[in-house]
């Protein structure tokens, strides 16, 4: 159901033109976020319900995990910048098309995805030098 809302979601962004403003581009930035988010973790699900396999190597369960992290703080930071962008509509309604353009917002997304990167890949790094097994556990 999230990979169908999420798709629908960027169609309608690009197909409308009218959908070309900073809101909707955040928006779009969200349900590309969310849907990595789901992305990430589809391999260990369908792992464990069409083949039973209850147990990940560390460098792909590290690597899932470090993916689930990065996109979670992405998926926070953006709607903390969509609620930063409601304030500038509010605060600066006249300048609003001058302040918020394309470019800033691509650049927006480009910091929040650096960011969010910075943020996990540190932890991430230093789980590799543990030596243990991933199991995982699903109750069906």
């Amino acid at each position: 159901m999230a990979l169908l809302g999420n798709s629908t979601i960027l169609h309608l962004v690009q197909t409308n033109l009218s959908l070309h403003q900073p809101m909707y581009y955040f928006l779009a930035i969200l349900a590309v976020t969310d849907l990595d988010l789901c992305i990430s973790t589809l391999p260990s699900v369908l792992g464990v319900l069409w083949f039973d396999a209850r147990k990940m190597g560390l460098v792909p369960c590290v690597l899932q995990q470090h993916f689930l992290h990065f996109f979670s703080f992405m998926e926070s930071a953006v709607l903390f910048v969509m609620a930063l962008d409601c304030l500038v509509a509010i605060r600066f309604l006249l300048r609003y098309a001058s302040v918020l353009t394309g470019p800033h917002v691509a650049l927006a997304g480009v910091v929040l995805a650096t960011q969010s990167a910075s943020i996990t890949a540190a932890p991430s790094l230093h789980l590799l030098n543990f030596n243990y097994l991933c199991v995982l556990l699903f109750s069906y």
